[in-house]
Formats: C-alpha cells, sequence, structure tokens
C-alpha cells in the first residue's frame, strides 16, 4: 500500500511552512511556519541593489526585480567562500530590464536568498530555515527522526531556489546525530504546486468537509482557514 512520509517544507511566496507526514497524516502538533518567503526574498534584493546606486522605485519596478531574483539568485554552499569570488571582475553580470534600465549583479545574486537562513540580515531575529526545519522535526517522537530527517521536500517558488536543498541538507547534517542521515530533495515543477495541490483538493468529493461557511469566518476570523486546513 502506497505511504507518503517524510518532511514536506514548503517555502512560496508570502509564508515558509514546516510539515511532518507520518502515512500521509500531517502532525499538527509539530507543525510550524515561518515568516519568510519569496516576497521578502524580493523586498531584500530591491533593498540591495537601491543601496548599489539603482533607481527602483515603480511596482513595476519591484516586478523585475522579482523576475531577477527568479532567474539569477542561488543559495551559497559556503557563504563567506562565495564573498571572495566576488572580488574576480569577471563575476558582475549586467542585466538589462524591460524599460531600457541597466542593472548589475554581484555579490546581490547570493546575498538575496541568504536571508533565509539569516533573517538578521534583513534587521529581523528570527531563526533560519534550516533551524525551522530541525526544531519542527525534532518536536516529534524520537523514533520518527531518522525517517523524517531522511525524507525532507522542499517545494514552491522560493523552495525551487538553486542550491537551496544541497545548503539546508548540508546545515541540518550538522545540528543531529552523525547516525541520522539527512537527505533534501526538491519536488519538481513545484513553483506551482500549492496550486497543483488546491486543484486536487477541489476536485475530491471529501472537499466539502473542510469548507468554512460565512458564519464560522464572521464568528472565529481569519484563523479558522489554518484550523480547517491543518
Amino acid at each position: 500500500m502506497f505511504s507518503c512520509l517524510g518532511t514536506a517544507i514548503e517555502s512560496g511566496e508570502g509564508m515558509t511552512y514546516f510539515v511532518p507526514i507520518i502515512d500521509g497524516c500531517p502532525l499538527h502538533q509539530s507543525t510550524i511556519q515561518m515568516d519568510m518567503a519569496g516576497q521578502d526574498l524580493t523586498s531584500y534584493l530591491l533593498q540591495l541593489l537601491t543601496d548599489g546606486g539603482h533607481s527602483l522605485v515603480s511596482t513595476g519596478d519591484r516586478e523585475y526585480v522579482r523576475s531577477i531574483k527568479e532567474q539569477y539568485c542561488y543559495v551559497a554552499l559556503d557563504f563567506d567562500k562565495e564573498k571572495a569570488k566576488t572580488d574576480s571582475p569577471s563575476y558582475a553580470q549586467k542585466v538589462q530590464l524591460p524599460d531600457g534600465q541597466e542593472v548589475t549583479l554581484g555579490q546581490e545574486k547570493f546575498f538575496c536568498p541568504e536571508v533565509l537562513f539569516r533573517a538578521d540580515l534583513m534587521g529581523r531575529n528570527d531563526l533560519g530555515i534550516h533551524m525551522k526545519a530541525f526544531q519542527s522535526i525534532s518536536s516529534c517522537s524520537p523514533a520518527l527522526w531518522k525517517i523524517l530527517f531522511g525524507h525532507i521536500i522542499l517545494s514552491g517558488g522560493t523552495g525551487s531556489c538553486s542550491g537551496l536543498w544541497f545548503r539546508m541538507q548540508r546545515e541540518i547534517s550538522t545540528l543531529v546525530s552523525p547516525t541520522i542521515n539527512v537527505k533534501v530533495s526538491t519536488c519538481p515543477n513545484s513553483t506551482y504546486g500549492a496550486w497543483v495541490g488546491g486543484s486536487i483538493l477541489c476536485s475530491l468529493s471529501t472537499f466539502k468537509d473542510v469548507w468554512v461557511t460565512s458564519q464560522e469566518y464572521k464568528d472565529i476570523g481569519s484563523s479558522v482557514i489554518s484550523r480547517r486546513s491543518f
């Protein structure tokens, strides 16, 4: 019989979720979220480029920056070693925006997604994505650790960022016992994974069981959505 188990990390535009799953069922008590995702990376890259002397102030400019993030940014395996590479004149890339403006990309390419691991770069006091994953799995029964650490799946647009899975695997491996094998992988074509999952959910005959009535929403508020979903 098919069995779904492991840890799902969904990092999209607005939020990152960590969901341990055993036999297809999410472990609600260990499901946590992180208020850091794609829109925050876009804002940080916009800040870096603005600090570098580029004038990017319109709504359209923000969309250009988001596109740059998706095409050129990557997670460095070793942040300090990667910074040393930027001294080479050949490292910088020039990118022309649709409006004709030219942007020079240097260390911004890996500084941008580094905030997933170091929120302090954006002035925030929060744990990094690797620590959140460790926290989520560690709150489960120790008997499940080998399974949950050994099957970590990244999904979502931000979760698909180049190099993220490799860095996550290395960082989490330093936090666990040497007897635990950490394996992180990326779900293929996961950029629209949330939409695909939602469309599948809507097609199920049991979908009506998770409907929220207007009265429930009025009485409880938006939190009823999370309560019904997780």
